[in-house]
């Protein structure tokens, strides 16, 4: 397998998880969360999975490096 390949396996791989992490997420379809509960950053991520989490900071946040 050459590296581009192994580079997508990882990819759909990565995805296929954190899917499954967003369907686990508890979900309360007879509420919604009120403004007040979503005015933080940190209460809003609260609602997302740690692993997109962590995708979505190594994908936007610059480290500095290129």
């Amino acid at each position: 397998m050459d590296t581009e390949a192994k580079k997508m396996k990882y990819i759909v791989a990565a995805a296929s998880s954190i899917k499954d992490d967003i369907k686990s997420v508890a979900q309360h379809k007879d509420t919604y969360p009120t403004g007040l509960s979503m005015s933080t950053v940190e209460a809003c991520a609260a609602f997302i999975p740690r692993s997109l989490q962590l995708f979505l900071k190594a994908l936007f946040v610059s480290t500095g490096k290129r």
